[in-house]
């Protein structure tokens, strides 16, 4: 039995979400006040100290645009939850693999189309009958 299982975030998460866009993007002004900072303050001389400081505020930036677009998805997937819900959990049956009968009466086919052996054909006989039904 083959089942599709989904979790949709809920409103509770997506709140927590928005919160988190707000603190990313103060974190991203702090980043660009350090890096201003930083940038001013190191020596003219050292190439390779200003370069490190400016690799450093460049990944500091990307990574918080990053966090603001995986919060946005987050939010955007939360639209239709229930108010008070964390989560949402969704579970759907495959209905062609549930139905013992469907599925013995397609194998027999197979083998009667000459798509699978005598030996497949009784292998996955087995498996079927073996399976709870």
């Amino acid at each position: 039995m083959r089942r599709k299982i989904q979790i949709m975030p809920g409103k509770i998460t997506s709140s927590q979400a928005k919160i988190g866009i707000v603190i990313i993007s103060m974190f991203i002004v702090f980043g660009l006040v350090m890096a201003r900072v930083a940038l001013n303050d190191a020596p003219g001389e050292d190439a390779s100290f200003v370069v490190a400081i400016g690799a450093f505020f460049l990944i500091w930036i990307v990574a918080c645009i990053g966090l603001i677009v995986f919060f946005s998805r987050l939010i955007k997937a939360a639209k239709n939850s229930p108010a008070d819900s964390l989560a949402e959990i969704r579970i759907e049956n495959d209905a062609s693999t549930n139905d013992f009968e469907t599925r013995l009466r397609s194998l027999e086919k197979l083998k009667e189309d000459g798509l699978i052996s005598e030996e497949e054909y009784r292998l996955k006989r087995s498996q079927i009958l073996e399976d709870k039904w």
